[in-house]
């Protein structure tokens, strides 16, 4: 314990001898602190939490391929999503919902989210809005 005490003691000398190297090892050690944070918060939000639904190892999503009218997959019409759920044989539940890409803040601040958006909510959903506005990313 005594010689803890002594290295404490002379770390804090050599620091008060040397402000600018302290400044910025401090500075670093905030950056640093910050930076893990800010990736723990998006690893947690995106992969460690569960999506707000029942099984969402099941969730899919639907999509059309006309392949003379574009090369890539399109999403699905609404009334394409509306004759999907009368003659849904396959899936527990059909629902519809809607990419967006939103500014939050005020200008000159507003940062650019995308985000989705349930239509129709799917059961058992865990949104506590009910109408499932979730924003991820940017």
């Amino acid at each position: 314990m005594e010689t803890l005490l002594q290295n404490v003691r002379y770390t804090i000398r050599t620091l008060r001898k040397s402000p600018g190297f302290t400044a910025v090892a401090l500075l670093t050690l905030a950056l640093a602190i910050g930076a893990n944070t800010a990736i723990f918060s998006v690893v947690d939000a995106v992969v460690l939490r569960p999506l707000p639904y029942r099984d969402p190892d099941r969730l899919v999503m639907v999509k059309e391929w006309i392949p003379q009218a574009t090369p890539d997959p399109i999403p699905v019409s609404a009334p394409d999503v509306i004759q999907f759920q009368r003659q849904n044989s396959v899936f527990d539940a059909v629902a519809l919902f809607r990419c967006a890409i939103r500014s939050l803040g005020r200008k000159p601040a507003a940062t650019r989210h995308r985000g989705a958006r349930e239509l129709q909510p799917l059961p058992a959903s865990r949104s506590p809005t009910g109408n499932g506005t979730k924003f991820h990313g940017k």
